[in-house]
C-alpha cells in the first residue's frame, strides 16, 4: 500500500474548507491535471477561483526539502495555465502554503520581486492530525538590489604610500566598529604635486548602500540626541534616494582618520579628475561583499564609481543581449538618473528598447552623456574639445543575423531663433551669480528646459541603418511599433554648428564664466 504524503492529508483538509485560506475562494478541483504537449505535465494541489474571478493556483509544501521545489513548480503551472486557458497574467494568482519556511523564504522572495504575477505565501499551523488550525501571511524579504554603491564618496589625500596605508588600516577598523563591512578603497596617484598640501596620493572611499533602517539604527547608537534629531529633520523634505544618501554620508562622517586634506566625491567629479589626467588608478582594496565576488575586476568597480551603471546624473553606459530580460529592465530603470529632467530622451530610449525587444537575437549598447546645463555646455565648448561637452546618446543595435547595424543618435539642436543672453539669464535666474549659486547644489538642472526654450534649443533623435549595400538615414524620428518613421525635414542646426555660427553669443556666455574665475583655485588648479 503506497505511503500517504503529509501534503496529501493537509490538501484533503483544505479542499473541504477552501475558505480557510481566504474568504471568497471557490474550489475548481484538487490535483488538477495540467497537460503539457511540449514537456512534463503537472498536478496543481488546489485549483480555485476567487470572488473577482481570478484563477488561483495553490501549491502545498510540508517539509523544507519539498519547499525548494515549490517556486519552480508554481512558475511552470502558471505558464501552463496561461497557455491552456488563454488568460492574462493579471488574471492568475499564485499561492504557496507551507508549514516550514526556513528554506522557502529566499527563493519565494526572489520570485516575488521578479514576477509580474500576484504571488502570496502563507505559514500554515497544523495539529497532530495535520488538520489546519491557523494560517498567516508571509512577508517576502526586502528586495536586494545587488551591487549598489552609494553615489556619495569620501576622498582623502596623503603625502606618501606609508601615510595612505596607515590611513587604510584605520578606516577599516573604524568602519567595522560602525557595522560597515561592505566598501571599497580605490587608490590613485596625483599626476602633480600640490604646493600647499604636498599630496601625492588619493584614498577614495565608497560604500555599499544599505537600507534606511540600517543607517537610522547605527546613527542612533553613535550620535547625540540633538545631532540625530538634526539629521532626521533635515532629510524629512528629501525624496527617499536623497535621504538614504544623506544618512549613509552622515554615518561615513564618523570615520575620522588623519589626512592632508579631504573632500566629498561623486561620480561626475571622479570622471572629470580622470579625464583631465589629474589622477591615475593603481589599486583597489575590496572589503565584505566586494571581496566575495571574484568577477569584480578593477574595471567593473571603476564603472560603478563613475556611475556608468546608473548612479551618475550625467553619464550612463550599458550593453546587453535582447534575451537578457532582467538586464534590459535594469537599463530602463537606470535611465531615471542621467535623464531625470530630459523627458524627451528618456521616453525615446524606452521606445527604442521596446523596438529592440522585438528582435530575436541582438546586442544593445546604450551610451548617454547629458549634463542638463546648456550654459555650462556652451562655455565648455568654447574652451575645450566640443565632443567632451555636447549632450548625446547612442543606442546601437547589432543583430546576430544578416540584418543591418542600426544606430539611434540623440542630439541637441538649435532652431535658429534670435535671443539675448542677458535677457535669458535675467528671466530664469535674475542674475548670473544666482545661476552659479544654485549650480553648486545641482538645482540648475531643473531649470535647464527654460534656458533651452528661450534660446531655441531642443532634443531630437536620428537614425542610421548600415546595410550591406546601402546606408539609410532618418532625421527627427519616431518609433511606431516595429517601424522607424521620419517626422519630416526641418531647418535646425546641430550644437557644433551653433557654436560656429553664433560665435559672439558663445563668447558672451564664456566671458560670464571666466569673469567669475570659473574652474580656478583650490586643490586641483593645475596651470
Amino acid at each position: 500500500m503506497p505511503k500517504i504524503r503529509k501534503e496529501d492529508i493537509i490538501r484533503d483538509h483544505l479542499k473541504q474548507d477552501i475558505e480557510f485560506i481566504e474568504e471568497g475562494l471557490n474550489l475548481i478541483e484538487d490535483e488538477y491535471h495540467l497537460k503539457n504537449p511540449d514537456g512534463a505535465s503537472g498536478f496543481v494541489d488546489l485549483f480555485a477561483h476567487d470572488d473577482k474571478n481570478n484563477l488561483v493556483i495553490i501549491e502545498l509544501k510540508r517539509s523544507d526539502a519539498a519547499s525548494r521545489e515549490a517556486i519552480t513548480e508554481l512558475s511552470k503551472y502558471a505558464a501552463l495555465i496561461r497557455r491552456a486557458k488563454n488568460v492574462k497574467n493579471s488574471e492568475i494568482r499564485l499561492v504557496v502554503i507551507s508549514t516550514e519556511w526556513h528554506e522557502l523564504l529566499v527563493p519565494f522572495s526572489e520570485f516575488y520581486h521578479a514576477t509580474n504575477y500576484q504571488l502570496e505565501g502563507y505559514l500554515l499551523d497544523v495539529d497532530e492530525n495535520l488538520k489546519p488550525i491557523d494560517i498567516r501571511p508571509v512577508q517576502p524579504l526586502l528586495q536586494i538590489d545587488g551591487r549598489n554603491i552609494c553615489r556619495r564618496h569620501f576622498v582623502r589625500y596623503y603625502k606618501s604610500d606609508l601615510d595612505l596605508e596607515n590611513a587604510e588600516k584605520a578606516i577599516v577598523e573604524k568602519a567595522e566598529e560602525l557595522g560597515i563591512y561592505d566598501f571599497i578603497l580605490a587608490k590613485f596617484r596625483l599626476n602633480f604635486k600640490n604646493e600647499f598640501y604636498g599630496a601625492t596620493r588619493v584614498l577614495y572611499w565608497a560604500q555599499q548602500l544599505k537600507t534606511r533602517e540600517f543607517y537610522e539604527s547605527k546613527l542612533t547608537e553613535v550620535l547625540e540626541k540633538e545631532s540625530l534629531e538634526e539629521i532626521m529633520s533635515w532629510i524629512e523634505e528629501l525624496d527617499e534616494d536623497d535621504a538614504l544618501d544623506e544618512l549613509a554620508d552622515r554615518l561615513g562622517d564618523e570615520i575620522q582618520v588623519e589626512n592632508e586634506t579631504c573632500e566629498i566625491g561623486y561620480p561626475e567629479k571622479l570622471i572629470q579628475r580622470l579625464n583631465d589626467g589629474l589622477w591615475t588608478l593603481y589599486d583597489i582594496s575590496r572589503y565584505g561583499v566586494f571581496k566575495e565576488d571574484e568577477r569584480l575586476t578593477d574595471e567593473l568597480l571603476m564603472n560603478d564609481l563613475k556611475g556608468l551603471t546608473g548612479t551618475s546624473f550625467v553619464y550612463y553606459f550599458a550593453s546587453t543581449r535582447t534575451e537578457n530580460r532582467s538586464k534590459v529592465e535594469e537599463i530602463i530603470e537606470s535611465l531615471d538618473n542621467s535623464l531625470f529632467y530630459n523627458d524627451t530622451w528618456r521616453h525615446y530610449i524606452r521606445d527604442i528598447i521596446d523596438y529592440c525587444r522585438q528582435k530575436t537575437a541582438a546586442t544593445i549598447t546604450v551610451s548617454i552623456f547629458n549634463k542638463d546645463d546648456l550654459l555650462e555646455t556652451i562655455w565648455g565648448a568654447s574652451v575645450d574639445d566640443i565632443r567632451r561637452w555636447e549632450p548625446s546618446f547612442y543606442v546601437i543595435v547589432d543583430s546576430d543575423t544578416d540584418n543591418p547595424l542600426e544606430i539611434f543618435e540623440g542630439k541637441l539642436v538649435w532652431n535658429q531663433i534670435d535671443f539675448e543672453v542677458d535677457q535669458v539669464i535675467n528671466d530664469v535666474f535674475r542674475e548670473f551669480k544666482n545661476y552659479l549659486i544654485i549650480r553648486h547644489f545641482g538645482e540648475q538642472r531643473a531649470l535647464d528646459h527654460q534656458i533651452m526654450s528661450q534660446m531655441g534649443f531642443s532634443y531630437e533623435v536620428n537614425y542610421i541603418l548600415f546595410g550591406t549595400e546601402s546606408t539609410i538615414e532618418k532625421k527627427n524620428i519616431k518609433i511606431r511599433g516595429k517601424q522607424v518613421v521620419e517626422s519630416g525635414t526641418y531647418d535646425k542646426l546641430r550644437f557644433s554648428e551653433f557654436v560656429e555660427a553664433e560665435h559672439s553669443k558663445v563668447l558672451e556666455i564664456a566671458n560670464k564664466f571666466n569673469s567669475h574665475h570659473y574652474g580656478e583655485g583650490g586643490l586641483f588648479n593645475v596651470k
